[in-house]
């Protein structure tokens, strides 16, 4: 029963360390397509300009 209890909070454990991977490898792409995004505009801009 005990080693059970550990072995479900080892998952557990597993689980929500792959879920926080998870949440931050969101942000930092979201990070990353936002800066694409403004750098493309600008790039835009510069080439309407001349």
């Amino acid at each position: 029963v005990k080693a059970e209890r550990m072995k479900a909070r080892a998952q557990e454990r597993l689980a929500n360390r792959l879920a926080t991977t998870q949440r931050k490898a969101d942000v930092k792409r979201a990070n990353a397509e936002a800066k694409m995004k403004e750098h493309a505009v600008r790039t835009s801009e510069r080439a309407d300009y001349i």
